[in-house]
């Protein structure tokens, strides 16, 4: 299935993107979500310099989320804070007419690459002001810790190095605001700009399924042990290009295959293991982030968190 789309604010060309639709069976099925789980997001209605943890509103829901989000001009964001959620991209920086066809191109070969066979959604923005060409979100039906998603990326950027401009991967940090789907971006001048957007165009998409801490829901998760030996060699390479060890004569070395097999898989085990224990010391700092922002906050006068 094809969606068409044009954007007004730039006069752009239609576009011709291969989506495929969301049958009714695929939509989300809620699971039982713990009671102390809260959604958060962030208005910068006026002000960037309301960008504060204190000012981070929180919900029980993710009905009361969405019902908060409705006017497009309060340049809502979702905080990012919690290391398990929805498998998502940032795509930017596409200043080629036929963007929507990489798009699509991008999306297929990272299915491929990582074994994900659910649903996928999609907002558009073609008149970003933050950086050139057109800019997509993209969030899937499946879900990882965010530090396995950096790494499945990084690998992913070095096999198609033809993308590699394209995914922003900063986007997968500790502590985050991601554009909400619909929402305006807030300008220099403390004013919403109605022409950068992020409009869904996925047909039969909603609002819910592009929250990406809407995790408690009937979708898959993916592990080191999910993915493909092919793609876990590759999460290996990059890590051991990033961390190339050095010889008795202190240059780089290169690995007899035993030996290369052997600290590959080491390398994998010490991700796997970093993972949980990072998922551990990101459930204590959580317990104290939020008044240390503040302190900051009411230190500095402002709080600058990292945005999309």
């Amino acid at each position: 299935m094809s969606a068409t789309f044009i954007t007004e604010a730039t006069n752009a060309p239609e576009q011709q993107l291969d989506i495929a639709p969301i049958n009714d069976s695929e939509l989300n099925v809620p699971t039982t979500q713990p009671k102390d789980y809260k959604f958060k997001a962030m208005h910068i209605k006026h002000r960037y310099a309301e960008n504060t943890p204190s000012r981070h509103r929180q919900y029980e829901t993710i009905e009361e989320l969405i019902a908060d989000i409705h006017d497009p001009t309060d340049c809502a964001y979702e905080v990012l804070d919690k290391p398990m959620r929805r498998i998502y991209m940032d795509l930017e920086c596409i200043e080629t007419e036929d963007h929507a066809r990489i798009v699509s191109r991008i999306i297929q070969e990272f299915k491929e690459f990582t074994g994900i066979k659910a649903a996928h959604y999609i907002t558009f923005n073609a008149g970003s002001k933050g950086h050139p060409g057109a800019s997509y979100h993209v969030v899937f039906d499946a879900k990882a810790n965010y530090i396995l998603q950096k790494n499945i990326i990084l690998a992913f950027k070095h096999i198609h190095q033809e993308y590699k401009n394209y995914i922003d991967e900063s986007v997968y940090s500790v502590f985050r605001l991601f554009r909400l789907p619909n929402q305006c971006k807030q300008r220099d001048q403390d004013v919403p700009d109605p022409t950068d957007v992020h409009l869904i165009i996925t047909p039969n998409a909603t609002e819910e399924s592009m929250v990406i801490q809407n995790i408690y829901m009937d979708i898959p998760e993916i592990t080191v042990d999910s993915l493909s030996a092919e793609t876990v060699r590759q999460i290996g390479l990059v890590a051991l290009e990033s961390k190339r060890p050095v010889n008795a004569k202190g240059r780089s070395g290169n690995y007899a295959p035993r030996e290369f097999v052997e600290t590959v898989a080491t390398q994998m085990t010490e991700i796997k293991d970093s993972n949980v224990r990072l998922e551990r010391k990101i459930e204590q700092l959580e317990k104290i982030n939020s008044k240390l922002f503040d302190a900051l906050a009411k230190l500095l006068g402002t709080r600058d968190i990292p945005m999309e």
